[in-house]
């Protein structure tokens, strides 16, 4: 039985996490309580230690005789672009151009028409040019808009994380050290349109010497701007239109793991409530991988899967450096951290473009090579109800930035949770979670702590798309995790 186009996918992105080194890569996906929670640091949360250095000395404070504490978990997620059938309307832009005769960068295989689409005749005595640039310009904006659509929603992305944390409560120069350990796999597929600029002014007037044509004339190729070329053959008035383009398909698989040693203290105490800082080091392990694949080469999707199950990975470690302040009050606390304040530069496999004839595809093939974590200011928030049985919480991402598979992030997180006091079902939680850039995507999560120790959480995205014939998720989350003291 051949397999469809998506399930063949989901199969690459598993075989991709297979081939890769056992080491795993920072993703949109949080695992742990902060699947539901997000982002957040307050209610003493030791997953919060996570995104907020100076929380250590917080949850120390509230550990009582506990030496250790903190959490273990993992999750795992599916994300997919807002387009119906979109491996479909990948595959169908095939005949549409033509293919480079090697394949692309050794995925898939050439073959089909070669790009070519025939138009109606036109009669050599007396050719209508006007009618059958109309026609061209119609094909090439039908063209031009699928390609864009594909570029700015045609993608997939799956990601595996696992986090570990762990507060130290010993008093260390009047403060307290915690361990923080995350990786994740991830693999992606963006597309990256080449647009045609076709002209049709300059079309017509490249199509002149069509005139001069007779039955007796050889075939002749016309450029008629804009990577479209028109082909006729004066024998019989037939007409065929090529449409040379380099529109990509490009694919990135990442691991990484990221080892933390934070430190924080308090740095002052007042009538009105507490103010901690920390500071966080980490040493970053980066493996990366990334396949490019010329639309127009692209005739077994099944060829491009191999491509990617045997992609090599370029290791890299990095160092840096996050920061963050806490103000912490009765039933309140506010947070703030800068992420990524030491600037760090991770290489993708150089990719081969000798199949692409456009310089400004060669280009954004050779920018997109290089990965440059920019800082990112989190502002958080909690409030909690006077008998401890509520808790609010709100974190939100100041600007925009890109995750190291080229996905453009800016979360927003809500969430509220239940502390029931039974040994069952202690804690009851519900979050979501909005990315203002990028894909817009929200998430409804829901989440709860089962036996005191075991965190189940799960989140979902109310949209949809159809894949493959079937209306699913445009993304969905899973976590298990397990909390620890001792």
């Amino acid at each position: 039985m051949q397999q469809k186009p998506m399930v063949r996918g989901l199969i690459a992105l598993g075989l991709i996490m297979l081939a890769a080194p056992s080491v795993m890569a920072m993703g949109v996906t949080n695992s742990g309580k902060s699947q539901t929670y997000g982002t957040v640091s307050g209610e003493a949360m030791l997953s919060g230690v996570r995104y907020n250095p100076a929380a250590a000395s917080l949850a120390a404070s509230r550990m009582k005789d506990k030496t250790v504490a903190g959490e273990l978990s993992g999750a795992g997620g599916l994300e997919y672009g807002d387009v119906q059938n979109i491996f479909d309307l990948i595959d169908g832009l095939e005949p549409f151009l033509t293919d480079s005769g090697s394949g692309g960068d050794g995925g898939g295989n050439t073959g089909g028409d070669g790009g070519n689409l025939i138009f109606d005749g036109i009669d050599i005595a007396n050719p209508e040019l006007d009618a059958l640039i109309d026609a061209v310009a119609a094909e090439a904006a039908r063209l031009t808009a699928v390609l864009t659509l594909v570029a700015a929603e045609g993608y997939a992305r799956a990601n595996l994380d696992s986090q570990f944390s762990m507060v130290i409560n010993k008093d260390v120069a009047g403060g307290t050290f915690a361990l923080d350990y995350t990786g994740s796999i991830s693999s992606g597929l963006l597309g990256v349109v080449d647009e045609l600029g076709f002209e049709p002014e300059t079309a017509l007037t490249a199509l002149q010497n069509a005139y001069n044509l007779d039955t007796g004339s050889p075939t002749t190729r016309f450029d008629l701007s804009g990577g479209v070329f028109l082909t006729v053959q004066p024998s019989d008035g037939s007409v065929n239109v090529e449409f040379e383009n380099d529109s990509l398909l490009l694919t990135r698989a990442a691991s990484i793991e990221e080892f933390t040693l934070s430190y924080s203290r308090e740095a002052g105490d007042f009538s009105s409530g507490n103010l901690y800082w920390g500071v966080a080091p980490k040493i970053v392990l980066a493996g990366l991988s990334n396949v490019a694949f010329r639309i127009g080469d692209i005739t077994d999707s099944e060829g491009i899967f191999d491509d990617l199950r045997d992609a090599n990975f370029n290791n890299e470690t990095g160092f840096g450096l996050n920061a963050g302040l806490m103000w912490v009050a009765d039933n309140y606390s506010l947070g703030a951290t800068v992420k990524d304040v030491i600037a760090q530069e991770f290489d993708f496999p150089e990719l081969d473009t000798s199949t692409f004839t456009n310089p400004d595809m060669i280009q954004a093939v050779e920018n997109a090579g290089t990965y440059k974590l920019k800082t990112q200011l989190s502002l958080q928030g909690n409030y909690t109800s006077t008998n401890d049985k509520w808790s609010f919480n709100a974190a939100l991402d100041a600007n925009a930035v890109e995750d190291i598979l080229g996905f453009e992030y800016q979360w927003l997180n809500l969430s509220g949770g239940y502390h029931t006091g039974s040994w069952i079902f202690p804690d009851l939680r519900v979050g979501y979670h909005q990315n203002l850039a990028g894909s817009e995507l929200g998430y409804f999560a829901v989440g709860f702590t089962f036996l005191k120790y075991v965190n189940v959480d799960a989140s979902l995205s109310p949209d949809s798309v159809k894949i493959d014939g079937t209306e699913v998720p445009r993304g969905g989350n899973i976590s298990i995790g397990l909390n620890y003291a001792f």
